[in-house]
């Protein structure tokens, strides 16, 4: 009986690895070296941890250092393969660099300037 029930919990146990692995990730880690706008909030130099909800083009896009949510953004996010996971890019208007996109492994983050982001 016991060898059952250890049967049983190793296979559930291992669904639920496999399911886990096949989730999409929707969380990153990224460096801002200075400050720079997103949408309509400038977010200081740093480490933020991006983490963005929904799976369609439209998603919220959350920047948050430690347990803090600093800013969330609304996003496009399109589906894709890139060659490198995590590349930023900017453009440099007045003032701070403005992000444009954030690409990653199978995906890309498009922000729009005029977008109005709320500050937490």
């Amino acid at each position: 009986m016991k060898f059952r029930s250890a049967s049983i919990l190793a296979v559930f146990f291992f669904m639920t690895l496999s399911v886990a692995m096949a989730w999409p990730k929707s969380k990153k880690t990224i460096n801002l070296i200075e400050p720079t706008t997103v949408g309509s909030v400038t977010l200081p130099a740093g480490e933020y941890t991006i983490d963005w909800n929904g799976t369609s083009p439209d998603v919220r896009v959350s920047f948050s250092r430690g347990n803090k949510t600093i800013a969330t953004i609304p996003a496009t996010l399109e589906a894709g393969h890139n060659p490198h996971d995590a590349t930023i890019y900017q453009t440099k208007e007045s003032g701070a660099p403005l992000l444009v996109e954030i690409q990653l492994k199978n995906s890309t983050l498009h922000f729009t300037p005029s977008d109005a982001g709320s500050v937490q």
